[in-house]
């Protein structure tokens, strides 16, 4: 899971990006208490290699799905974890915030 940050530099994970049919770009918002997710319409502005710009859509402290996108549905429960594959506790306190 990725935890966006500040509202003016928000960056998520490419492989966090997916598009729709329509060509919209979104990200899987994961809900921290219940796990359940969520597609969330995003605006991008710049792609880089490995992370792209999102100017719109997402607040500071939502928590992203980071990798995998393609293989879930809305409404979908998931357990988020970190880096190490460690579980994550809702609410977050001191999670690595995916930079």
């Amino acid at each position: 899971v990725f935890i966006a940050r500040q509202r003016d530099d928000m960056s998520v994970p490419l492989a966090a990006v997916q598009r729709g049919d329509d060509g919209q770009a979104s990200v899987w918002r994961v809900e921290p208490a219940s796990g359940v997710l969520h597609r969330q319409a995003v605006t991008v502005t710049r792609w880089g290699q490995e992370r792209a710009q999102v100017v719109a859509g997402l607040e500071a402290g939502q928590w992203v799905v980071a990798a995998g996108g393609h293989l879930l549905a809305a409404g979908q429960q998931v357990r988020a974890i970190d880096r190490d594959n460690r579980p994550l506790a809702a609410p977050v306190s001191a999670a690595r915030t995916g930079e």
